[in-house]
């Protein structure tokens, strides 16, 4: 029995070699649609990238890129989405690093799972070393200030020409622009 088991392993190791690399592509991403079926972590970016959320402490989003000879050379890894912009890119290099290494040593397979998975059970691992992204903060604090004043009497462009459209061309208010409030007030003390 376990000779007939080692037959058919070096038999589908052997169709494997022999595969295109688009189809053994196409063959990844039948494994890898059918075991993350449901799972919202998991993205089909495009024919040949992936994305999965890695959740956490500090969850981060990993992407994978497969070049057109994957899975003979590795794929490319890659942190720098929009969600991760709160990680400096040491920290990023030092992820993409560990998990190249897991790559490089399973070259010449499908390594995307094991990828995603060897990320999941590191997670805490890999994120614990994180520092914040400083932001930039400004020196001068009444600069700020000024400019709060500004953004607080700025008119849109609406309000401009509707206050354009009210006064004539010597910037008078025409003739009448208060009749309205006339009549309110007649017709309140009309009955008294």
């Amino acid at each position: 029995v376990s000779v007939d088991l080692l037959i058919l392993s070096l038999d589908y190791r052997f169709k494997l070699s022999v595969m295109d690399p688009k189809e053994e592509q196409d063959t990844e991403w039948e494994v890898l649609l059918s075991i993350y079926e449901g799972d919202e972590a998991f993205k089909k970016v495009s024919a040949a990238r992936l994305q999965y959320r890695i959740d956490g402490v500090k969850p981060f989003v990993l992407e994978i890129d497969w070049p057109a000879d994957y899975p003979s050379v590795p794929p490319v890894i890659s942190l720098d989405v929009f969600f991760n912009s709160y990680i400096c890119e040491a920290d990023r290099r030092t992820v993409r690093d560990a998990l190249m290494e897991v790559a490089v040593e399973n070259q010449g397979m499908a390594v995307s799972f094991t990828l995603i998975e060897w990320a999941k059970d590191h997670a805490d691992e890999l994120t614990s070393r994180f520092t914040e992204k400083k932001a930039e903060v400004k020196e001068d604090d009444e600069e700020e200030e000024r400019g709060d004043d500004k953004r607080e009497n700025a008119l849109s462009k609406a309000a401009k020409r509707k206050m354009w459209d009210r006064v004539n061309t010597k910037g008078e208010q025409e003739r009448g622009h208060d009749w309205i409030d006339i009549l309110k007030h007649l017709a309140q003390t009309r009955d008294t």
